[in-house]
């Protein structure tokens, strides 16, 4: 009888896959299962891959925190700075020897070059030119307070000279002030009228008057030099009478 569901197209009976294997099974017998070898109780069981993100191994050791595991995938872990790093992060646990930690003969020979390269003096000589340095700074704000204490002394007298300049400034353009309606009137006197100052007339006039007050300022100027140079050569001739007149009694 042909089982129905597994006819071929045409008509042509035929057993699926799964049907022909349990058909080929031979069928056991209590004697076969007795002669079986069983099963040893209190084996462990076979490890369960848990893996199922589809990560390389040690990428899922990464992940979940465990130390990797050194094989071919991974042989780069065998150089020294690798097996540095993994002891750094996971400790004795990894059974990597600390001595790894300590530098090897090149590293240290490389130290010490740097070390004579960088800080070429010695403990003494560092510790005397921090002392040196130090005094000097402290020399420096010593005299930068000292400076400040006398300027604060000297703080009064400046603020005199510069009130007193503030005087005279005030004074001279007071007296140039004066001076300047002095000449407006003395121009408004020689026209004998009332003309207004912007009249190109008064501007005519007013520079003229300030031409003859420079010219006789300057005079007075150059005859105050004379007397002086003359007050000079006075003196200068009384004191070399004085010389020479001890010698004329002898």
């Amino acid at each position: 009888m042909v089982p129905v569901g597994i006819v071929r197209a045409g008509g042509v009976p035929r057993l699926c896959g799964r049907a022909l294997r349990l058909a080929s099974r031979p069928v056991s017998t209590a004697a076969d299962q007795d002669d079986q070898p069983a099963v040893t109780a209190g084996l462990p069981a076979p490890p369960v891959n848990t893996n199922v993100s589809g990560l390389r191994d040690w990428h899922y050791r990464k992940y979940h925190g465990k130390q990797p595991v050194v094989d071919e995938e991974t042989a780069h872990m065998r150089s020294l700075r690798a097996q540095r790093r993994i002891w750094a992060l996971y400790g004795t646990k990894t059974g990597i020897s600390p001595a790894v930690g300590w530098p090897v003969k090149k590293e240290w020979e490389d130290k010490m070059e740097y070390e004579s390269l960088a800080y070429p003096d010695t403990l003494q000589e560092m510790v005397q030119k921090h002392e040196a340095e130090k005094r000097a700074k402290e020399e420096a704000i010593k005299e930068r307070m000292d400076a400040i204490d006398a300027k604060m002394e000297n703080l009064e007298k400046w603020k005199r000279e510069i009130l007193e300049k503030k005087r005279k400034k005030e004074r001279e353009l007071q007296a140039a002030k004066e001076k300047h309606d002095r000449l407006i009137e003395e121009v408004k006197e020689y026209l004998g009228f009332k003309v207004d100052s912007k009249d190109p007339r008064f501007k005519e006039i007013l520079e003229k008057k300030e031409l003859e007050e420079k010219k006789r300022a300057k005079e007075a100027k150059k005859k105050e030099k004379q007397a002086k140079a003359l007050a000079k050569l006075r003196q200068m001739t009384n004191e070399m009478m004085e010389k020479e007149m001890p010698a004329e009694k002898e």
